[in-house]
């Protein structure tokens, strides 16, 4: 089914403004509109760039809304004014990010993505900073108290790739294929239990050593026992090797993924190898623009940066943005303590994807920061990200 069109519950904010018309050229960051109070300042810190993984849309994304926002006169009349930090991978980097936004008193931060939320979201934390639309994929993305996902990052994504695999990809027999690192067998985990809630068996698990430049012997494993798909939990390098080592075997087996690995980019450099694979996510599609707000997140992209890329990870900093705004026009007190309190009361919000969005009731005792159960299915088709099915809710037992 399609997603619902719902768009966002702001009432400082005309929605027939919201929707911009497209414009070439970066924007500054610093693009107050009409907005000219005291500007209201977030963080977006994260991996914007490294080596191995850059997410510069969690950044765009932000920078995008607030831009929006800021032109329909901000918030109260205060323009929201983003700052960020690029981590580089680097742990200790993240920390220093994290203390420099303290420094500049910034009331929230936005949709970061890194895996270095361990030490970062602790010295938030200490500050009252609340995380917003975070990607839950470390410790404290998932259990820190200050800790705001939207979506249940790769708990429900690994989850419901498996899940996805035997349901819309019609496989009974999956295979799991995941790295050689410990952090794996968490992994692992979340596969089995998707393949398991949907009615299938597993009946291979195989991993390769990251960073492999052959895994023939492993995908021609993945291929036995009457597999008829297989499911991957696996970086965006090492999925792409896998990928073209499952075509080169001729098997055709149903292949299944989670969405943020398997960003556009990385499809497109497959080619016919990446064709009909399923992507599970925590997110539609953000490229599919007959859906309103999908429409509406590009059009602002471009107003901000039309030669930007357009994937998961800034459609979810977007969104938060937004959330956010929202937050903070209910608000007496504009500061990060009572944006932190305010986070957590809230219930059954509607906005954009998120539905019946809560903060008061986590899906797990054992990631008490996640919050919504629900995942997008698309599949890579043509050159597109084409919806399959969403919101899905999955099976509960197979996210505890």
């Amino acid at each position: 089914m399609k997603p619902a069109r719902v768009l966002v519950g702001v009432s400082f904010l005309a929605i027939a403004g919201l929707v911009l018309p497209a414009c070439g050229g970066a924007g500054s960051g610093a693009d107050f509109g009409s907005a000219e109070g005291e500007p209201i300042k977030i963080a977006v810190i994260g991996t914007l760039e490294s080596p191995d993984l850059s997410q510069p849309n969690s950044r765009i994304g932000a920078e995008a809304a607030a831009k929006a926002i800021n032109a329909n006169g901000g918030v109260n009349g205060r323009p929201i004014e983003v700052v960020s930090c690029n981590d580089k991978g680097d742990p200790n980097t993240a920390a220093k990010c994290a203390r420099e936004m303290v420094g500049q008193d910034v009331v929230a931060s936005i949709g970061s993505v890194t895996r270095n939320s361990d030490q970062a979201i602790p010295i938030f934390a200490a500050a009252d900073i609340a995380s917003i639309g975070n990607y839950p994929a470390t410790s404290a993305d998932r259990t820190d108290p200050s800790s705001f996902p939207l979506g249940g990052g790769i708990t429900n994504e690994y989850t419901g790739a498996g899940y996805s695999v035997v349901k819309y990809g019609g496989a009974e027999k999956v295979s799991l294929i995941s790295h050689s690192a410990a952090t794996a067998q968490a992994a692992m985990g979340y596969l089995e239990k998707g393949v398991k809630a949907a009615g299938g068996e597993v009946v291979n698990e195989v991993r390769i050593d990251l960073g492999s430049a052959d895994s023939s012997a492993q995908v021609a494993k993945a291929v036995g026992n009457g597999a008829q798909g297989v499911v991957t939990a696996l970086p965006s390098a090492d999925m792409g090797q896998v990928t073209r080592s499952l075509a080169s075997t001729g098997a055709n087996l149903e292949h299944a993924t989670d969405s943020f690995s398997a960003q556009p980019t990385l499809l497109e450099s497959l080619g016919a190898a990446a064709e009909g694979m399923i992507l599970s996510g925590d997110t539609p599609s953000a490229t599919d623009t007959s859906v309103d707000y999908i429409k509406q997140f590009n059009d602002e992209m471009n107003a901000f940066d039309e030669s930007s890329t357009r994937d998961s990870a800034g459609l979810m900093s977007w969104t938060a943005t937004y959330l956010l705004a929202d937050v903070l026009e209910g608000l007496d007190t504009i500061d990060a303590a009572s944006v932190l309190k305010a986070m957590g009361k809230i219930e059954n919000k509607d906005l954009f994807w998120l539905t019946g969005f809560s903060t008061t009731a986590p899906v797990s005792p054992a990631a008490p920061r996640i919050f919504n159960s629900t995942i997008f299915v698309n599949e890579w088709k043509d050159g597109k990200i084409i919806l399959l099915d969403g919101p899905v809710a999955l099976p509960a037992a197979a996210l505890q």
